[in-house]
């Protein structure tokens, strides 16, 4: 399961990182997430937007004539204003540098008298901008600047500075520099919760990636078992059909008939596999054979002459479906090796089930038909069913008997440990 955008704003809003959306008119949001779009891709129109509202301001104010300033606007007003208002087009690439560039022109307009109406509005929008995207030691320095400014007024013109003014300015200025400071916190809340998201995401996949080589690992070992099982069967079955052809047909076309069962019963167990290798983790492979067909097993390898005695005790269709897979394969991939080192060597297997674990063991006995290969078994057999008990949290052993046979035997718990 992927995680997107909305995702991360669902998981911003339940951690109360974000506040709760209203309810506007259909209109009115969609003018607003363009605004928006348009605000994050392009940040210079929107400081070119608010350059020109303060002129429009600026210009008002020059038009209008002194108002409460002190003298007439001239030349040297317009200019002023001129200079103050072009920093703005640079405000988001060094906020406190244009902030201390935009302050000497408002302090030479309060000094000559000239209304700041415009370029001194301004002025906290430029605090809120050094405190939302400069780092915080900007904004310290910021607050200095502008307290030094408001000094410098109130002792020069003081006139232009009465109480009520100065202490209006300061709520304004701190108003200002707490908002872009929530701004700012607000901001990187969100890249944590999105930073975050994705890191989950990630995770998810390599998880997914993890279950399906583990999946894909389990159905190489059921066909490694399968394939080696059915093979060494259909082998001696089609070596006992070639020496009694001739002398007992009945007795070959037995053989023929048990290989065709054989071949077929494989087949499909192999197709599943195969299928379930091309789908991916959209269709797991659901093993055919469990514990509780171990009976069915030993009767297939008595047919080629193996004497197989089956002991069993306990429940073991009640035995977890991993579990019971795993303690099949162990069962089948040993009987697999007698018939191939120790044909017709007489042979146990046991089977023991309670609430805790399952054990199972097979042993066979020492070889005594001329031409057996012995019990030298090193190839990939063993090495899988290592690999199947690890998988479980149980234990294995393997090895010969002092009779000259050879002895498998394998505990494995009913639940894995966490």
């Amino acid at each position: 399961m992927r995680i997107g955008l909305q995702t991360v704003r669902d998981m911003a809003l339940a951690a109360d990182v974000l506040p709760r959306r209203r309810t506007y008119p259909a209109g009115v949001q969609q003018w607003w997430q363009r605004a928006r779009l348009v605000a994050q891709r392009r940040p210079e129109i929107l400081d070119a937007m608010l350059t020109v509202a303060l002129a429009g301001a600026a210009a008002a104010s020059v038009a209008a004539g002194p108002g409460d300033a002190d003298r007439d606007p001239d030349g040297v007003t317009v200019a002023l204003i001129a200079l103050g208002l072009v920093p703005y087009l640079f405000r988001r690439r060094a906020p406190l540098l244009v902030l201390a560039v935009a302050v000497v022109p408002v302090l030479a307009l309060l000094l000559r008298g000239d209304s700041t109406a415009g370029v001194g509005v301004g002025i906290f929008v430029l605090v809120y901008t050094v405190a939302a995207w400069a780092p915080r030691w900007q904004s310290a320095v910021a607050l200095l600047v502008i307290g030094g400014l408001l000094t410098i007024v109130v002792v020069r013109v003081p006139d232009r500075m009465p109480l009520p003014v100065l202490i209006t300015n300061v709520v304004l200025l701190a108003g200002a520099a707490l908002t872009g400071d929530w701004a700012r916190q607000r901001r990187s809340q969100l890249a944590w919760a999105t930073e975050r998201a994705s890191l989950l995401e990630r995770e998810q996949h390599l998880v997914a990636d993890i279950a399906t080589a583990q999946e894909r690992l389990r159905i190489a070992r059921d066909l490694h078992d399968v394939i080696a099982h059915s093979l060494s069967v259909i082998a001696v079955q089609a070596s006992v059909a070639g020496v009694v052809l001739d002398d007992q047909p009945d007795q070959a076309r037995l053989s023929l008939d048990a290989i065709a069962a054989m071949s077929r019963e494989s087949l499909d167990e192999v197709r599943a596999m195969v299928s379930a290798l091309r789908a991916g983790e959209a269709e797991p492979y659901a093993p055919t054979r469990q514990l509780a067909d171990v009976a069915h097993l030993c009767d297939e390898v008595r047919e080629v002459g193996l004497p197989v005695e089956l002991s069993v005790q306990g429940a073991a269709a009640q035995v977890p479906t991993g579990v019971a897979v795993a303690a099949y394969r162990i069962i089948q991939q040993s009987l697999t090796n007698v018939v191939q080192h120790a044909p017709g060597a007489p042979t146990r297997v046991t089977v023991e089930v309670d609430p805790r674990e399952v054990r199972v063991a097979v042993v066979n006995g020492a070889v005594h038909q001329p031409g057996a290969k012995g019990d030298d078994r090193n190839g990939q057999g063993l090495i899988g069913m290592r690999e199947r008990v690890a998988l479980w949290g149980g234990t294995l052993t393997a090895g010969p008997q002092r009779d000259g046979g050879f002895a498998v035997s394998a505990t494995l718990p009913m639940e894995v440990a966490p």
